[in-house]
């Protein structure tokens, strides 16, 4: 719905659809990347990087040509062309508010729209679970996640609280890597010693309190991500003690009072995103998250819910974890 009237939409019609993209430039996120990779539209151009965001869009070297970094407007300022597809905004969670990213996202197609000031702009639309989205049930899942779908409806308020925090000053940007999972640390095999954190490419402009939520979510949980037995699942409290003692040391009082307090809150919101993740794919048919067995999709959904709702009996244990190291 993003500027409605400005955008224009059309379908190829007389012309091949093999070589329809060959004036197309394809812009976004992990998904294009995908769709660069299996496609096959080989004489297509793709700006595309993994970890893409609103937010960094005019700043960070996303794409790479040769030894050359550039940002996505450099890279588009060296040709023209006929057509534009735009897939950005899933890495935003917990930056910044509604507001902001729809006014970020106004200024990228403005700026497009003056680069390329001949070529149609496409946006292509973010899934999402909504009540319409939940009815229309296109995979005819829906009746399996009933619960599922009422537990994040009831807690949809909690994706806005860090984000709307940011957005007034309260908790500041830092350079984070955004996917701290412990698989993203090089481990030496002798000494069993961290030697050096890896995965790089989603490093960017974010919060702190993020790093921390998704490491305890990967991290303190009792049990695999895609775990069926969700008797398995909790999180722990002696690991999340273990973690956020290493993490507050680690900053060495570079966190706020308010991102230091702030740091449960992280864990849960970081939990509840990948939950809702998990279940939008599985009603979508698997799209996005690959699986190997059936409903496996539908089982990280459950493990995340289960750690979320662990988290909240446990939420005064865990803020007095906090408090004892900061």
């Amino acid at each position: 719905r993003l500027m409605a009237a400005e955008v224009r939409s059309l379908r190829p019609s007389s012309v091949s659809f093999s070589s329809y993209f060959n004036d197309g430039v394809f812009i976004g996120d992990s998904r294009i990347v995908g769709l660069q990779l299996y496609s096959g539209w080989e004489n297509a151009s793709f700006f595309a990087a993994k970890g893409m965001e609103v937010y960094s869009y005019f700043d960070k070297p996303y794409i790479k040509a040769g030894a050359v970094k550039m940002t996505v407007p450099q890279a588009l300022a060296g040709q023209q062309f006929g057509k534009v597809y735009m897939m950005i905004g899933i890495n935003e969670m917990g930056t910044g508010t509604h507001e902001t990213f729809i006014a970020k996202y106004k200024e990228i197609i403005e700026s497009i729209r003056q680069q390329q000031p001949q070529a149609l702009i496409y946006v292509m639309g973010i899934l999402y679970v909504d009540e319409e989205k939940s009815l229309a049930d296109p995979m005819g899942r829906g009746a399996l996640v009933k619960k599922e779908i009422e537990f994040v409806k009831e807690r949809s308020k909690i994706a806005e609280i860090l984000g709307r925090m940011q957005a007034c000053g309260e908790l500041p940007l830092r350079v984070t890597h955004n996917d701290t999972k412990l698989n993203n640390v090089l481990l030496d095999n002798k000494t069993r010693k961290a030697i050096c954190v890896i995965d790089l490419d989603t490093v960017m402009p974010g919060l702190a309190v993020n790093d921390f939520g998704d490491s305890i979510r990967f991290g303190a949980s009792t049990g695999a991500e895609d775990e069926r037995d969700l008797s398995k699942i909790e999180c722990d409290l002696q690991l999340f003690e273990f973690y956020t003692k290493g993490f507050i040391e680690g900053c060495k009082g570079k966190l706020t009072k308010k991102e230091l307090e702030m740091l449960p809150m992280g864990a849960k919101v970081m939990t509840f995103e990948c939950g809702m993740r998990f279940l939008t794919d599985y009603l979508e048919g698997d799209v996005y998250f690959k699986i190997h067995r059936e409903g496996q999709n539908l089982d990280r959904c459950r493990t995340q819910l289960k750690l979320v709702a662990d988290m909240e009996k446990k939420w005064e244990e865990l803020k007095d974890i906090v408090n004892k190291y900061k």
